[in-house]
């Protein structure tokens, strides 16, 4: 299963005035979730596997927002490329408490950067952003930022982070700088002797300085061209205001998901998730889009669900996509056909193939005889011939032990015998004529008889 994030070109471009970190191949970058083979007897089984590993797209669009909204680069990168079999991203309760800090102090600083756009373009009549920065106790210090990158599993480490930082400073934000802040409060930082309105006119003055360094004006007569550049800034701005209070929003999700009384039967905190059909047994995508995702750029992603794991969840052998999945409701997702899921509540066209119903018996022994019918054109199993089906009862299942005798027993006349012998195949396949894929250490005996031609034996 593999994953990609298409950011707003918009937002990229306004990544660019502060954060110098977010490349022109961002939208090139995919995730990679690899999966296991997976023994299901009941229906649910595969559908708590699937939504095992859909639960790290939150996480994922996370990062991709975080890549463009914050002025630093806080995530290791490396983590967010594939995920090894077996394993899921975990955030813990400290690495999004932290995250959250990050953010506010983003946010704090995108909303002075907007006053400074305003006061620049008084003609502009433009509404403050209603964001109310959430208090995250104790306020970030440099023992918290060691101690929890130390430990984290997703965060970039101090140090590493540090370096980065010597070869791309920010513009705009030091996070040392907001070392004992809290937004909710005017009061002082007895180390720093630094008040949240000092901490406002310190950024309000780097703003500025870097407004000038672009050489924009930030007062008196404004040209047409530089009205115009100011303006779009205003906008990529409040855009990305907008993704500030969406990453907080998501954070905010994932800390209940980790609180020890949350009701996930009760809640869903999931980008997509499925669900069950008691009727039909098949499975339903549910879509969260606007818990997600911001309104007001186009940043999307989409979902690729491989053959094999659309097969399983009702689909042909075919590639299914979910998506693109985005918040912004003017955004022209693709035509829902058979094989996208751009809606919530849609289903693929079959019920879960958790567990085979039949199961046949395919070789190439009578490949070079006049009985081959081929009933398999147009599969990957095209060269062979079925001899035998057999279906599968609940007793079977129960007792995980298939076995049948084949009382009616039919012999074919081969031809080319000796060269069919010497590479003879066999091959099982479901109700579907797909191959079957069988646990590790499955014990399977599949027994054909070959004997001499007789004349008084032919049919």
């Amino acid at each position: 299963m593999h994953v990609t994030f298409l950011a707003d070109l918009h937002i990229l471009s306004a990544n660019k005035i502060q954060n110098y970190v977010t490349t022109n191949t961002i939208n090139d970058e995919r995730f990679v979730i690899k999966l296991q083979d997976v023994t299901a007897r009941e229906p649910m089984t595969l559908i708590n596997f699937i939504n095992t590993k859909l639960a790290n797209l939150n996480v994922f669009l996370l990062y991709r927002y975080s890549l463009v909204f914050f002025d630093k680069q806080v995530w290791k990168k490396e983590v967010f490329r594939e995920i090894a079999v077996g394993e899921n991203i975990e955030l813990s309760m400290d690495d999004l408490q932290l995250l959250k800090r990050y953010t506010n102090i983003t946010l704090h600083s995108r909303l002075i950067f907007h006053d400074v756009l305003v006061d620049a373009l008084p003609d502009v009549n433009t509404p403050p952003p209603e964001t109310n920065l959430t208090n995250v106790r104790p306020p970030l210090s440099s023992a918290i930022e060691k101690d929890v990158l130390s430990r984290s599993k997703a965060l970039l480490d101090l140090s590493k982070r540090q370096a980065e930082e010597k070869k791309h400073p920010s513009p705009s934000v030091d996070y040392t700088d907001f070392y004992g802040i809290e937004f909710a409060k005017k009061q002082t930082n007895p180390k720093t002797s630094k008040s949240v309105e000092q901490l406002k006119l310190l950024l309000r003055k780097k703003h500025i300085r870097h407004l000038q360094q672009l050489q924009l004006p930030v007062s008196g007569d404004v040209s047409e061209t530089d009205h115009a550049a100011l303006v779009r800034l205003l906008q990529d701005n409040m855009k990305m205001i907008s993704i500030g209070k969406k990453i907080s929003h998501i954070l905010t999700l994932e800390t209940t998901k980790l609180a020890p009384d949350f009701a996930s039967e009760l809640f869903t905190t999931q980008l997509v998730h499925l669900s069950l059909c008691p009727f039909s047994n098949k499975p339903i995508f549910n879509l969260e889009c606007e818990q997600f995702f911001s309104k007001s750029d186009t940043s999307n992603l989409t979902v690729y669900f491989p053959p094999r794991l659309s097969y399983s969840l009702g689909q042909t052998k075919e590639e299914s996509v979910i998506g693109p999945l985005c918040g912004n409701p003017g955004y022209v997702v693709r035509r829902q056909t058979e094989h996208s899921i751009t809606k919530s509540g849609i289903s693929l066209g079959n019920a879960l193939r958790h567990c085979p119903k039949v199961v046949r018996i395919a070789s190439n022994i009578l490949s070079s005889s006049e009985l081959f019918d081929g009933w398999l054109d147009g599969t990957d199993s095209q060269d062979l011939n079925l001899v035998h089906s057999q279906l599968l009862d609940s007793a079977m299942l129960d007792a995980r032990y298939i076995t049948k005798l084949d009382e009616n027993r039919l012999y074919y006349r081969m031809l080319r015998s000796s060269d069919v012998l010497n590479s003879i195949r066999i091959k099982l396949l479901d109700e579907n004529c797909q191959s079957l894929m069988f646990p590790k250490n499955t014990v399977t005996n599949v027994g054909l008889c070959v004997t001499p031609y007789k004349a008084e034996d032919t049919f």
